[in-house]
Formats: C-alpha cells, structure tokens, sequence
C-alpha cells in the first residue's frame, strides 16, 4: 500500500512541474514612464488590465495584472513585443495598446487570427472602457 501512495505523490509531483513549465507565461518589458505634474498640468490616468491566458487542458494560471504607465505598447509573443504573451495564436507583435487624451485605445496590428473586443472583431482603432474584454488567441485582457 505504501508503493501506492508513493507512486500516486510522485505522479502529482511530476503533474505539478509539467503545468508549471507548460503554463502560459506573459511578461511586460514596457518600462514605467513617470508621471510628472506641474502646476495646471493634467496628468493621464494609468489604466490596469487583468490578463489570463486558457491553455488547452482549460485549467490555466490566475489571471495576470499589468499596470498601464507608458503612453504606447505594443502585444504580441515575440521578443519585440512590449507586452510579450506567450499564445502560439497570438501573432509575434499582434496589436497595441496607445493611451491618448486620458483614452485607451486598442489597434490590431494585422494580426493573422484577428482580435475582438467584448466579442466583436477589432477592424479599426478601437476605445476601450473599463469592464471592456480584448480577446486574442487564448488570451483574454479585462480593462479594470
């Protein structure tokens, strides 16, 4: 019975490591742009996001958060990307992120699966509000 047991830990151990290196793993290269206010200035409000990829088997990591301070960044899953997810449907720079006049924007970048927001397909430069969905590939992006 003990072999049993064993056995049973050393598979859940083995399962553990496998989902550890397979889970998708998304990493944020933009660096934080400072907020400097002068007297009569506006400064931009930083938007968050809330980023959680769905692998294969539907059992995927907590969702990640990402904190949006500078003005451009770009999305995608090669190394260029200023926001690099890792999705094999996702294209290598798929689409970016722009905040201008206290606005976030979403543009797909002639991405090859396409992008959509709250379920319609991005075709032109799009605002994004809070509570708002951006889905590419396997990976949801949730404005907060």
């Amino acid at each position: 019975m003990l072999q049993f047991t064993f056995l049973g830990l050393l598979w859940l151990l083995a399962l553990l490591l496998a989902l550890t290196f397979l889970a998708p793993r998304i990493h944020c290269r933009a660096q934080p742009q400072p907020q400097i206010s002068t007297p009569g200035s506006i400064v931009q409000p930083t938007w968050e996001l809330n980023i959680s990829t769905t692998p294969a088997n539907g059992a995927g990591p907590a969702p990640e958060r990402v904190v949006m301070h500078s003005q451009h960044v770009t999305i995608g899953r090669g190394a260029e990307a200023g926001l690099t997810i890792d999705d094999e449907f996702i294209s290598t720079v798929h689409a970016e992120l722009q905040q201008t006049d206290g606005k976030l924007i979403f543009e797909d970048l002639g991405s090859t699966n396409g992008s959509f927001v709250n379920g319609l397909p991005v075709q032109a430069p799009t605002s994004l509000q809070h509570g708002d969905v951006v889905r590419m590939g396997k990976t949801e992006i949730r404005v907060l």
